[in-house]
């Protein structure tokens, strides 16, 4: 696989709409939570050639942007959003499941003895990702042939991906302090002052808006530093 050198910033409309309902849902109940989406940076990988990368690209989370003033209690919601999409599917569903896979898609020939060997290697593997995870890997494309454990488990980690990612970030957030709203701050005032110079003569008016914003970053920081003083 080839990987992509740019790296993209997702959040709101640049986002791809996820492929699972949960995740349509989670993004929804994150909304809920912080009224904005999250952002998260990703690479993006090819399976085609590097010089036409847009054909079967692959993304590959790599940092969930902590928001500016994230509480203790939404990390903890959002936690348990989380963790609650992971619950697995039940033994018997799973079971149903491998069985219908069966049907509609031949398997190599083999004893009655070795097929329940299998299955429930099969199942006791899938129930490692959540349920809507497990039966979009099994029914969510055609499968010529009864896949492989190989086959199945790539399709599942590639569904999975994206939520257990989200999972790991989360659990090393901490709630914001008075210390990430002054660096918040600081690199606000950075940026600021390079947009004012850059559009002095190119917009007038922009660079005059982001002096304002300098100017506005400086006296929220005087009035940090006056709170704890």
């Amino acid at each position: 696989m080839n990987e992509v050198v740019r790296r993209q910033t997702i959040d709101g409309e640049m986002q791809s709409a996820p492929g699972l309902i949960s995740d349509r849902m989670i993004d929804q109940k994150i909304y809920g939570i912080f009224g904005q989406p999250l952002r998260i940076e990703s690479t993006w990988k090819s399976r085609g050639a590097l010089d036409n990368p847009e054909a079967d690209l692959e993304e590959f989370p790599t940092l969930a942007v902590r928001p500016r003033g994230v509480t203790q209690t939404q990390i903890d919601q959002l936690r348990a959003v989380l963790e609650d999409s992971m619950k697995p599917a039940s033994h018997t569903d799973l079971a149903k499941w491998i069985f219908e896979l069966q049907t509609i898609a031949p398997a190599k020939r083999m004893s009655d003895q070795h097929e329940e060997i299998r299955d429930d290697a099969y199942g006791r593997r899938l129930r490692d990702y959540p349920v809507d995870v497990a039966k979009q890997a099994l029914f969510g494309r055609t499968w010529a042939f009864f896949p492989s454990w190989d086959e199945l488990k790539a399709e599942c980690d590639k569904l999975v991906r994206r939520r257990d990612f989200l999972l790991r970030q989360v659990r090393t957030w901490t709630p914001w302090t008075a210390n990430d709203e002054m660096a918040h701050l600081t690199n606000a005032i950075r940026g600021a002052q390079w947009e004012e110079k850059y559009f002095e003569r190119r917009d007038p008016s922009r660079s005059a808006a982001a002096k304002r914003d300098v100017e506005r970053y400086q006296a929220e920081i005087e009035r940090l530093n006056g709170e704890a003083a």
